[in-house]
C-alpha cells in the first residue's frame, strides 16, 4: 500500500520533471527563434562606412532624404533655418555666429 507520504513524493517528483522538460523544451524553441533571428538580421542588416556616417553626421541646412521625416536633428536644424532666412536673412538667428 501507498502511504500519503510517498504519493507525495512521487507526484511531486513527476511534476518537478515535467516541469523542467516544458521548460528545456521552450528553452530550445526560444534559442532557435533567436538563432533564426539574428541570422535574418545578420543577412539584412550591413554597416554604414565611414564616409556614410561622415555625410550622414555633416552639418546642413538641408533636410535628410527619408520621405516625410520631419523629425529628425537635420530636418528640425532644416526647419530652423528657412524660418530664420525669412525673418532675418541668415539661417542663424543673429548674434549666434559669434557666441561659440
Amino acid at each position: 500500500m501507498i502511504t500519503l507520504a510517498v504519493a507525495d513524493d512521487i507526484w511531486s517528483a513527476a511534476w518537478t520533471a515535467g516541469y523542467q522538460h516544458g521548460y528545456e523544451v521552450g528553452a530550445d524553441d526560444y534559442g532557435r527563434c533567436v538563432e533564426l533571428w539574428l541570422g535574418i538580421t545578420r543577412d539584412g542588416l550591413k554597416l554604414p562606412t565611414q564616409d556614410e556616417l561622415a555625410k550622414a553626421r555633416a552639418y546642413s541646412d538641408e533636410a535628410c532624404s527619408r520621405p516625410n521625416c520631419g523629425r529628425c536633428s537635420r530636418c528640425v536644424r532644416a526647419g530652423a533655418a528657412q524660418r530664420n532666412l525669412c525673418r532675418y536673412g541668415s539661417p542663424d538667428f543673429p548674434g549666434v555666429a559669434g557666441a561659440a
